[in-house]
């Protein structure tokens, strides 16, 4: 069996003859995530004291106005939870096999896997985003699931995988998966 080795401190890969995994951690600092769990117990508290105050004695159309802020609280609410368990036990995983490729976001070992056929991905690309734009800087947020560095269009569509790495990161995870898929294809 072949040991693990790494890119970076949060990219591991395992290289053997009959597949090539690779693992990338959402892990960041800790005291982001002490700040996205603060976030999330200070969001569910005022939607906790929202529902409560439908009980209370007040006008209707007021009522009816918390109701409306109740169902975007619920939505953000989902994404900050989302965001803070991605943080915590996210870990995104690329298998190459024999003519196939696998990605998979996984939270404590739940997610969806995709399969893509070697055959139809051209190339792996670094995705070049401009600097000080403002969707590079939500992309790059702590809060924010998203911000694929690398790229390969499979069948037409663009796919993404490398959520939130460096520049430099991507670069040699690029190259990994270029190699790999010239081996597997």
């Amino acid at each position: 069996m072949s040991a693990v080795k790494y890119l970076s401190p949060r990219i591991s890969y395992k290289l053997t003859p009959e597949f090539t995994s690779i693992a990338i951690s959402a892990k960041g600092e800790r005291w982001k995530e002490t700040l996205l769990m603060a976030w999330v117990l200070a969001w569910t508290a005022s939607g906790l004291y929202f529902i409560f105050q439908l009980g209370a004695d007040l006008p209707r159309d007021t009522k009816l106005a918390i109701v409306v802020l109740l169902f975007f609280w619920v939505y953000f609410e989902f994404q900050i939870g989302r965001a803070l368990f991605w943080r915590l036990w996210g870990v995104e995983l690329i298998r190459f096999s024999e003519g196939q490729l696998s990605v998979k976001r996984s939270i404590k070992g739940y997610g969806k896997r995709m399969d893509y056929f070697l055959d139809n991905i051209a190339q792996f690309e670094v995705v070049e985003r401009a600097p000080r734009s403002i969707v590079t800087v939500m992309e790059d947020s702590f809060w924010v699931i998203g911000g694929e560095r690398i790229a390969f269009e499979h069948l037409g569509r663009k796919v993404g995988v490398g959520l939130q790495i460096s520049t430099e990161e991507a670069k040699k995870l690029r190259d990994l998966l270029e190699k790999q898929r010239k081996k597997f294809v």
